[in-house]
């Protein structure tokens, strides 16, 4: 039996299904499976189809449907995918004051927001998905 050789969808496809340690992907993960245009063309696709949802330049994350409106979200929330893509592109987060105030019980209050502090860096990247929006501090 001959098999068919896998196209760049399904290996891309393949290697987001086998990647257990994160849920974040960057462009440049899929860099060897072809050239520049063509991993974008091929992440498109994969985002139209819902196995990713794209939360930056070159960022990706992985997906399910949601419940309520079938609507590929991510699969983990928006702070961890934060977290998971700062450390990717080489930076040291850190939850913010008030999120470290809240887990310490030196508080009641919720921290409102999505906030990662991240020192000795300033960070131009947007991260988002649908309203909202890392912010950095």
């Amino acid at each position: 039996m001959i098999r068919k050789p896998l196209t760049i969808r399904d290996r891309i496809a393949e290697r987001i299904r086998r990647t257990r340690k994160t849920d974040v992907f960057l462009r440049e993960d899929f860099a060897a499976f072809g050239a520049y245009d063509v991993v974008g063309r091929e992440l498109r696709k994969l985002v139209s189809e819902g196995l990713l949802v794209q939360v930056g330049y070159g960022l990706y994350a992985r997906a399910k449907p949601s419940v309520l409106s079938g609507k590929p979200i991510p699969v983990t929330p928006l702070i961890d995918i934060g977290f998971q893509a700062l450390r990717r592109l080489g930076y040291s987060p850190q939850p913010s004051r008030a999120a470290l105030d809240y887990i310490e019980r030196r508080t009641t209050q919720v921290p409102a927001g999505d906030r990662i502090a991240v020192p000795g860096a300033r960070v131009k990247r947007k991260i988002a998905f649908g309203p909202r929006v890392i912010e950095y501090t």
